[in-house]
């Protein structure tokens, strides 16, 4: 398919905008797995806190 402002087969300004649209869909693809890491993160805290929490409450169960 011919571009029709300029007669090629692959027009410079439809590859600049495929590239700004690419760029753009990796910008949020990076912006959404940095939430997810952090979400995680978050999340493992928290498991790591009620790890803790059983450790010492079996401890003190052991003690009675």
């Amino acid at each position: 398919m011919r571009c029709t402002s300029c007669e090629s087969f692959v027009c410079l300004d439809d590859l600049d905008e495929f590239r700004r649209k690419t760029r753009h869909l990796y910008e949020k693809i990076d912006h959404l797995l940095r939430r997810q890491y952090n979400r995680l993160f978050e999340i493992q805290q928290i498991q790591i806190e009620l790890l803790v929490r059983s450790v010492a409450f079996g401890r003190r169960l052991r003690l009675l």
